[in-house]
């Protein structure tokens, strides 16, 4: 989960970090901003409630609004995909979130969290 900058230098930086550190057997780039917009001091806190949603439901999130992939970023030689529909989790990849947010005052957090039992699943209805 990418923090998103939304800007042509921020976003190719972030995401040429993103790629030399978790990039090299392909990965799944999203931020939950263009879904959302910039929710300002609670933008970490709506990429953490993403990425668990994504866990929860072994479902990975699209990016609705990603339609011109930005030519400054290596989309092919770095092994990132954006996903652009609901995506099931890969049954070859291990079930792991990462989330990248950076504070305007700068604060700079990186949360990395996985499912250790499968898919964090409850039965709400008692059944």
């Amino acid at each position: 989960e990418a923090h998103g900058t939304g800007t042509v230098a921020g976003d190719a930086i972030e995401a040429e970090a993103v790629a030399r550190v978790f990039g090299k057997h392909g990965i799944y780039l999203g931020a939950v901003k263009p879904n959302l917009g910039h929710s300002e001091g609670a933008s970490a806190s709506t990429s953490i409630i993403k990425a668990v949603v994504e866990l929860e439901h072994g479902t990975i999130l699209p990016n609705i609004k990603f339609k011109n992939p930005s030519p400054r970023i290596a989309w092919n030689s770095s092994r990132l995909t954006v996903p652009v529909e609901p995506t099931s989790w890969p049954e070859d990849k291990e079930e792991r979130i990462s989330i990248n947010s950076f504070g305007i005052g700068g604060t700079n957090v990186h949360v990395s969290d996985g499912s250790h039992y499968g898919h964090l699943t409850m039965d709400l209805t008692g059944k």
